[in-house]
C-alpha cells in the first residue's frame, strides 16, 4: 500500500491491517488509534508529529523508517522487527515491547517513560541525549549499544546481556536496578549514579572515578581491578562484594556497609571510612595510609599484612578480629574496643614504619 488515502481511510474506519506492506508513505499529524496490525510491513515510512494509541502490532516489521516527534502511548508490539530506523524528539509512554528486535537504530532525544521491553534483542542501537524514566526491561541482549549523554532513572534491568562494546558514556544512572549484569570494563566516571542497585553484578575493570554513587548498593558484586579514586560512596552499601586491586584514594566511604567485603591488594589511601560497618571483612594486602576509620566496626574481620599508617583508628572496634603482620605505626588509636590486649602491645601490630 502506498496510497495516503486508502490508508487514512482505514485508520478513520479502525479496520485490521492485515499482511500488508506499506511503502514510502508520510503520515503527518495523524491520530493512529485503536488499531490492530497483523504481520504488516512498513517500508521507508516517514511519521511526523504523529500519535500512535492503544494499537497491537503483532508480528510487524519497521524498516528504513523515520520517527520524528512521534508519540508513542498505551501500545502493544509482539515480536516486532525495527532496522535502520531513526527516532527522534519521540515519546514512547506506557507502551510494551515483547520478543522484539532492534537492529542498526539511533533514538535521538527520545524519552521512554514507563516503557516495557521483555525478551528482545538489541543490536548497534545508539542512544543520544536520550532518558529512560521508570522503564523495565527484563530478559535483553544487547550487543554493541551505546548509551551517550542519557539518562535513566528509576528504571530497572534485570537478566541483561551486554556484549561486544556496549557501554554507557556520560550518562547518568539514578534510582535504578541492575540485577545480574556483566558490566565489566565500562566507564563510569564523573557521572551519578547515585541510589542505584547493582545486585550480583560483575563490574571489574570499570572506572568509577569522581562519581557520584551515594546510597548506591553493590551487594555481592565483583568490583576488582576497578577506579573509584574522588568517588563519593556515602551511605553505599557494598556488602559481600570483591573489591580486590582497587583503587579507593580519596573517596569518601563513610556511614557504608561493607560487611563481608574481600580486599586483597586494595588501595584506601587519605579515604574517609568513618563510621562505617566492615565486620566479617577480609582485607589482605592492603593499604589505608592516612585513612580515617574513627567509630567503624571491624568485628569479626581478617586483617593480614595491611598497612595502617597515620590512620585514624580512633574508637573502631575490633573484636575477635584476627591481625596479622600488619602495621599500625603513628596511627591514632584513642579508645579502639576490644576483646583481646595483645593487640596494643605489638604481638599482631608490627610497630616498624611500612609506608
Amino acid at each position: 500500500m502506498n496510497n495516503y488515502n486508502k490508508f487514512l481511510e482505514k485508520i478513520e474506519n479502525e479496520e485490521r491491517f492485515e499482511d500488508e506492506i506499506i511503502e514510502s508513505l508520510e503520515i503527518k499529524d495523524e491520530f493512529i488509534d485503536n488499531i490492530f496490525f497483523l504481520n504488516t510491513k512498513f517500508s521507508n515510512c516517514s511519521f511526523n508529529s504523529a500519535t500512535i494509541g492503544n494499537d497491537n502490532f503483532i508480528g510487524c516489521s519497521f524498516e528504513n523508517c523515520k520517527f520524528n516527534k512521534v508519540a508513542f502511548i498505551e501500545s502493544k508490539f509482539v515480536d516486532a522487527t525495527f532496522i535502520n530506523c531513526k527516532f527522534k524528539d519521540s515519546h514512547i509512554n506506557d507502551t510494551m515491547f515483547t520478543d522484539s528486535k532492534f537492529i542498526a537504530n539511533i533514538f535521538n532525544k527520545t524519552t521512554f517513560k514507563r516503557a516495557i521491553y521483555a525478551t528482545s534483542e538489541f543490536e548497534n542501537i545508539y542512544y543520544q541525549k536520550s532518558d529512560f524514566k521508570s522503564c523495565t526491561l527484563t530478559t535483553i541482549k544487547m550487543n554493541s549499544v551505546i548509551f551517550e549523554e542519557s539518562n535513566i532513572y528509576k528504571t530497572s534491568l534485570i537478566d541483561i546481556k551486554l556484549e561486544n562494546n556496549s557501554i554507557f558514556k556520560k550518562t547518568n544512572i539514578e534510582k535504578s536496578i541492575f540485577n545480574e549484569l556483566s558490566l565489566k570494563y565500562q566507564n563510569f566516571s564523573n557521572q551519578s549514579l547515585k541510589q542505584t542497585h547493582f545486585n550480583d553484578c560483575d563490574l571489574s575493570n570499570s572506572n568509577f572515578q569522581n562519581c557520584d554513587l551515594t546510597q548506591s548498593f553493590f551487594n555481592n558484586s565483583n568490583l576488582s581491578n576497578s577506579n573509584f579514586k574522588n568517588t563519593t560512596l556515602k551511605y553505599a552499601s557494598l556488602n559481600n562484594s570483591d573489591l580486590s586491586n582497587s583503587d579507593f584514594t580519596n573517596s569518601s566511604l563513610d556511614y557504608c556497609s561493607l560487611e563481608g567485603m574481600k580486599c586483597d591488594d586494595t588501595e584506601f589511601e587519605n579515604a574517609n571510612i568513618s563510621m562505617s560497618n566492615l565486620q566479617k571483612a577480609t582485607i589482605l594486602n592492603s593499604n589505608f595510609k592516612k585513612a580515617n576509620l574513627q567509630h567503624s566496626i571491624l568485628d569479626y574481620s581478617t586483617i593480614e599484612n595491611t598497612s595502617f599508617f597515620k590512620a585514624n583508628l580512633s574508637y573502631i572496634s575490633i573484636h575477635d578480629t584476627s591481625i596479622k603482620k600488619s602495621n599500625l605505626f603513628l596511627s591514632k588509636r584513642k579508645h579502639m574496643k576490644f576483646n583481646d590486649n595483645k593487640l596494643l602491645k605489638g604481638e599482631n601490630w608490627q610497630r616498624k614504619s611500612k609506608a
